[in-house]
């Protein structure tokens, strides 16, 4: 016979306690199961045996049913404490079994909040050793989640160059096609938020920045991608000074040196 909860389940208060017993046997049927905490009884289910019906003409036999049958009985309002819990199965001979022992604890309410996981985030543009040629606006791009599920969220993604704090990301959604012209229109979709952060790097100058990403939920959290990316911005090609006018200069010395023209007398 097998019993719910298992041993060293924990649970905090106020709490009703469901206890599931398994029980079967092997030349009868089980007529009723006693449920005991810390040897005091908490009541007696009953269970009627049920017979599953003939097959009758080519159908296939039905499923066979479970080698067990399932008693369940509430516990309600458990009181705070360590206890023992077990189950007396009687059949239809009269003749009895003790499940094993399952210890479990009822601790004072309420129960203590689930574990903050840090969140993850992970830099995914530009790409590492990109090259720039400064001045340059840079969109810098960031996934960040969090493993707490539904229970948390991230709230802002912060982005650095270096040490310097280029400050927190905006929230990147999924923009809609737009709807094609004309009366009849397609059902409209709603796109959900997505998992990227954005931040544009206005006017970055010449140097070599490791990029780095802070994400921060909403327990207060944080992970950071420490040296994710690593972008070179140069300074822009120099163009000669004065080239036009260089050239100019040159075909106005090539016209000088000619001979004058000789027309006729």
């Amino acid at each position: 016979m097998r019993v719910y909860p298992t041993d060293g389940a924990v649970f905090y208060t106020p709490v009703n306690i469901p206890i599931l017993a398994c029980a079967q046997d092997v030349d009868g049927f089980v007529t009723s199961v006693e449920f005991f905490a810390d040897d005091v009884s908490l009541g007696v289910i009953s269970n009627q045996a049920s017979i599953p019906p003939p097959v009758i003409g080519p159908e296939p036999p039905l499923l066979p049913m479970p080698p067990y049958r399932p008693f369940v009985l509430v516990w309600s309002n458990a009181a705070v404490g360590p206890h023992v819990l077990t189950a007396k199965a009687t059949d239809n001979g009269g003749a009895t079994t003790l499940s094993a022992l399952v210890n479990i604890a009822v601790n004072p309410g309420p129960p203590p909040p689930p574990p903050n996981f840090r969140p993850i985030v992970r830099i995914t543009s530009p790409a590492n050793n990109s090259m720039f040629r400064a001045p340059v606006n840079i969109p810098v791009l960031a996934f960040a989640t969090d493993l707490g599920g539904p229970v948390t969220t991230v709230t802002n993604v912060e982005f650095f160059a270096g040490t310097n704090d280029l400050g927190t990301g905006y929230h990147a959604r999924t923009e809609p096609l737009p709807l094609p012209p004309g009366p009849i229109q397609p059902p409209i979709i709603v796109f959900l938020p997505t998992g990227y952060w954005e931040l544009v790097w206005s006017n970055a100058s010449q140097g070599d920045y490791p990029l780095t990403a802070v994400a921060t939920d909403d327990r207060g959290a944080y992970q950071q991608r420490l040296a994710a990316v690593t972008a070179l911005l140069i300074r822009p090609p120099v163009r000669p000074l004065n080239a036009l006018s260089s050239a100019r200069r040159a075909l106005l010395r090539w016209r000088c040196r000619r001979p004058p023209a000789r027309f006729g007398r």
